[in-house]
């Protein structure tokens, strides 16, 4: 046994050596990920080491095996490569100490208190990152540290660390200097509790009193309230709609929403904030239109629906949620068509897939039986207007807009069709032949027949191949095989 040990650390010392002398990179290469396999103060050493290379290829080797070793002796050798001159090395060794976790975290420690500045700062954003309340009391003395940044570091890793026995000191921090108060803010926000809850609301209505004050702080304090706001919070946050313009008005409602929504209170009726929730339907922060379009759909109303169709198109997110709530609004379709007669709607990929979702759902005798007889229209307008968009329509956009055409009106889709391929353009048959191919209606076969005589070749032999795997041969019409 003791001979294999010996074999081994020769082994390895011989890797290290070559990983230190190899003047090829490419072998030193293969020499640090090698190296990964043993978990020895030798291997360590030397890959540590290899973190100061010229070469990228080998700096990542070396960097990955150490994270496959992994452990607290890792730790403790990477961490004096943040003393180094090269900032190439020291952020190597901070995202190899952040990626190894709690096992860093004695490592790093006593590096807060490093004459160098920016070596406390360093050491405090792994902490930071890594994220552990453990560390969160040694971290407190650095809150007076006379370096500015060092203690917006220290504040934004208290709150990382949601450390909280550090509220009461943080709330020092924020009367301390400006420069402190939004990081303060947002650590709070992330801690939460009551006593973090109360102090934000505090300042916040201390900054409404005076309009002069930052408006940036007061929507920080706006976003930290929505995330750890309480019933009082809740309560005076709602006197406040209204008396706020703008994003900070659309933030007001967020937090009111958010907050809300954590189950501070009774529910809360959305009517009669319901024209400051369409406003923040426009605003620039994707999760404060989707608090408003959750607000909103609590309230049957067709000017809300209509609202809802024009947001849609411009945010995937935005669009996932309205694509599940639109269909169950009321008079969903009718409002569609007034929307598209209005020539204020772009047709988007997002408002097919609502449609093609809904009518998937219903027969086409239904659709009709599911509006009021004298609403009826409604069907053939949408099939028109939806015709309409097809040259604005987009290669994902038009399959879609075909199967719905055919779900609405199989006849009307065809005469449709009938006139974008009467010109004896080959590529526009054959784009229009290939849309057809997955649509199950018989009609859609029935269209294709007809270009098995064009005149083009390639015509005839993409619609012969697609009736064929449809099931039709050349003499078996849909009719035909309808009746066998």
């Amino acid at each position: 046994m003791n001979s294999e040990n010996e074999i081994l650390k020769k082994d390895v010392t011989q890797l290290a050596k070559e990983l230190l002398t190899q003047s090829d990179p490419c072998i030193r290469r293969q020499i640090a990920e090698e190296l990964g396999s043993y978990d020895c103060y030798t291997s360590i050493a030397a890959l540590s080491n290899a973190l100061k290379d010229d070469n990228k290829g080998v700096r990542d080797a070396a960097q990955r095996s150490l994270l496959n070793i992994g452990n607290e002796h890792v730790a403790r050798t990477v961490v004096d490569y943040l003393l180094d001159t090269n900032i190439i090395t020291r952020n190597a060794a901070s995202e190899i100490l952040i990626k190894l976790g709690t096992k860093s975290i004695n490592a790093v420690l006593p590096y807060l208190f490093d004459a160098d500045h920016d070596v406390r700062k360093f050491a405090v954003d792994i902490l930071g990152f890594i994220g552990d309340e453990s560390p969160s009391e040694q971290l407190l003395p650095l809150l007076n540290d006379p370096d500015p940044n060092v203690v917006i570091s220290v504040v934004e890793a208290l709150g990382n660390m949601k450390a909280t026995k550090a509220v009461k000191d943080l709330i020092n921090t924020y009367q301390q200097s400006d420069e402190y108060k939004a990081a303060v803010v947002e650590a709070l926000g992330k801690i939460g509790g009551d006593e973090a809850s109360d102090f934000l609301l505090q300042k916040y209505c201390e900054q409404i009193l005076e309009p002069s004050k930052d408006p940036l702080l007061t929507y920080t304090l706006l976003e930290a309230l929505s995330v750890v706001g309480n019933k009082k919070a809740l309560s005076i946050l709602r006197q406040q709609v209204g008396t706020l313009k703008g994003q900070l008005n659309h933030l007001l409602l967020h937090a009111i929403i958010q907050i809300s929504k954590r189950g501070n209170g009774a529910e809360i009726d959305w009517y009669p904030y319901k024209e400051y929730l369409l406003e923040a339907l426009n605003a620039n922060e994707v999760a404060i239109r989707i608090s408003a379009i959750r607000a909103l759909n609590t309230i049957q109303d067709n000017n809300i629906t209509r609202h809802f169709l024009l947001a849609l198109g411009k945010d995937e997110t935005v669009d996932s949620l309205l694509q599940s709530i639109l269909p169950s609004r009321s008079q969903f379709l009718v409002i569609l068509v007034d929307v598209m007669e209005e020539g204020e709607f772009i047709l988007s990929k997002s408002l097919l897939l609502v449609l093609q979702q809904y009518i998937q759902q219903l027969t086409y005798a239904r659709l009709y039986t599911s509006f009021l007889e004298s609403e009826a229209i409604v069907l053939p307008k949408l099939s028109a207007l939806l015709g309409q968009q097809w040259d604005s329509a987009d290669e994902e956009m038009r399959p879609l807009l075909i199967d719905i055409l055919f779900r609405l009106d199989g006849d009307h889709a065809v005469e449709f069709l009938s006139g974008i391929t009467e010109y004896p353009d080959p590529w526009l048959k054959m784009q229009v032949i290939e849309l057809l191919a997955p649509v199950s209606d018989k009609r859609a076969a029935e269209f294709l027949f007809r270009f098995l005589n064009d005149e083009d070749e390639m015509v005839r032999q993409m619609v012969g191949s697609i009736l064929s795997m449809k099931g039709y041969s050349g003499e078996t019409t849909p009719a035909s095989k309808a009746e066998v």
